[in-house]
Parts: structure tokens; sequence; C-alpha cells
């Protein structure tokens, strides 16, 4: 074949000693000399592939400051080379139980580890209402701090819409810097759902309905809906419902409906908005009971529903807005 044809004018050893492999072995050990070879001849400048092994690394004869190692692994390979001595290795990602972490792990190692694990397990959730008593030049002034974009972005709501979105993005640049530790907030949108850019760790999310906002933060992609409670009529029910829901739906007393609509709703809502789809799309197709990682819960005029990819616990916590002002004055 090629490859051997190829290792074969450069280094006939090479292809003596990947004779015994099976032929993806082979394929893939020669592509990987052939990298091998090519960078050494056209980074280290050197001609005559002369080679020695020490503890099974593999050094040039002869050469004071030229310098190579090689990895494969699966389909792949990587070669380093300086004029000093270098190691380079390749892994494939594949799952690896706790017995690889505990031979190749030290103690402080499997502590960060079993932190980023129980880190990635926990969304937190905090909600604020009276958002209104906040002035709106104070709102203005500290978003324009934070984010221009977004209080150009409100500059077309009236009144009383602006006040409760700003506070509600504030509530969540507020989130963010405590709890994800992202200080610039270089938001970008998909369907509708903002984004932290360059941020692989680092979720959020913002909900708001009337006087209150909530938002969602999480090492995992996350989603939260707020609803505040209001009379919902069989028209409603008709659009957010499976049969199976619609079902359960009518058998309940009139004074449990209303709740258990908005619970479907919200419950829906944040698993779209985890998903990052189109809101509203299709959620008759969607059993609540089947979300995973979904939490509900009833505040006194609000239903609150957050959803996460990965996260099993989830954190409630209400705080008074006044904090979150006082957060940004000081920084």
């Amino acid at each position: 074949m090629l490859f051997e044809c190829l290792c074969f004018a450069v280094c006939p050893r090479r292809v003596e000693a990947a004779s015994k492999l099976n032929y993806y072995k082979k394929k893939i050990k020669l592509a990987a000399f052939l990298l091998a070879a090519f960078c050494i001849k056209k980074h280290l400048k050197v001609d005559e592939l002369n080679l020695l092994k020490i503890n099974g690394k593999p050094f040039l004869k002869n050469q004071k400051n030229a310098f190579f190692n090689i990895s494969h692994s699966a389909n792949a390979a990587a070669c380093a080379t300086s004029a000093s001595p270098i190691g380079v290795d390749l892994k494939r990602f594949r799952p690896l139980n706790l017995n690889v972490a505990n031979k190749i792990c030290c103690e402080s190692s499997k502590k960060n580890m079993n932190d980023f694990k129980q880190t990635n397990k926990i969304a937190r959730v905090h909600w604020a209402s009276n958002l209104h008593k906040t002035r709106l030049s104070i709102l203005e002034n500290i978003c324009f701090a934070v984010c221009p974009q977004r209080v150009e972005a409100a500059s077309k709501l009236n009144y009383c819409k602006k006040k409760i979105k700003l506070a509600a993005f504030l509530l969540a640049a507020f989130c963010i810097k405590k709890h994800l530790k992202v200080d610039e907030l270089n938001l970008l949108k998909i369907n509708g759902k903002p984004f932290l850019k360059n941020q692989k760790n680092a979720f959020f999310n913002i909900s708001h309905s009337a006087n209150a906002a909530a938002c969602a933060t999480s090492a995992s992609p996350i989603g939260v809906d707020l609803e505040r409670f209001r009379p919902l009529n069989l028209n409603v029910a008709n659009k957010i419902c499976c049969e199976s829901e619609l079902r359960f739906f009518s058998k309940l007393p009139k004074t449990q409906q209303t709740k258990f609509l908005f619970k479907v709703w919200t419950a829906k809502e944040s698993f779209s908005k985890m998903k990052a789809e189109t809101i509203f799309e299709n959620l008759k197709a969607i059993n609540h009971k089947n979300i995973n990682n979904l939490k509900t819960i009833f505040l006194k005029n609000y239903a609150l529903s957050v959803c996460s990819k990965t996260a099993q616990n989830f954190e409630f916590q209400k705080i008074n807005f006044d904090e979150v002002i006082w957060f940004f004055k000081q920084n």
C-alpha cells in the first residue's frame, strides 16, 4: 500500500517493525511515522532519519539541537518538534471510570474532579420581585455601564416593559458575575436564547413576567421560565398539553386546573429554552413527566420551572433587587 512504499523509501526498518501489526494498526503506525518524518525534514531541517530509542522514546542520532516526539490515537496523529527535548501525547475522548482516575490522578486532582462533578450537577435559580420600584434612570445608567447594547435594544419598549426588561438583565448580569465568575458579558443569541461567547462551562437563562424576574445559572445548558398566575381557558390547554395531560387536566377540580396548566406550561418552556429551540414550537409533542432534570416550584403569585441538561440538584433563592443595584454601584 501507499504508506508502506513511502515509509520503505524513508526508513525501511519502520515497515519491518510494523509488519506484525494488524491492518488498521499498521496503517496508523506508518501514517504517524510519515507525519513525523515530514515535520523533521521540514522544520528541523534533518534529511537523514537515523533513529535510536531510549526508554521507548525515539531520538535522532548525532543531532544536538533537533528533537521530536510522536503520538497517535484512534484515527489521528500528532508530532512535536523543538531544539530541546520535547514530548507530546494525543488521546481520543472516551468514557473513563474511577479506576483510571485512581491510577493517574494525585489526591488534589481527584478532589478537583469531584468538585467539578458536584458543581456540574448543581443549578442555581435566583428570582426577584417588585422590580417596578427601581427608577428607570438608575436601571439605564447601570445597564449602559454593563452592556450598552441592552439599553439600545430596550429603547423602543414602553416605560413599564423597558423597566422590567432592564431589571431582568441586571439580575442575570448579577448572577453571571457572582456565580459563574464571568466578568465580560459578551453575548450572542441562538433562537432567541442568550449565550455567553467563548465560555464552555458557563450557561444562564432569564425569564420575566409581570413584576418579577428569574435567572438560572449552571455549568451546563439550562432553561428557566417564570409565569404569573392568571385565568387560562381550555384553548390554552389544547395548545400546550399532550393527550394524556389533557385527560388528567379534565379530571381535576376547577380550583386546581389553573395551577396544573402553569406547571405544564413553564416546564415545557424551560425545557425548550434549555434545548435552545424556538419557544412555543410543538409543545404538545412533549409530556412534562418525561422531561429529565426538571424542577417546578410555586411562589406566591408565580409558577417557576427550571430544566438543566446535566444538573440534578437545584438551589432556589429569592433576592432583594436592591442587592443587585448595590452590587453594581460598588463595582
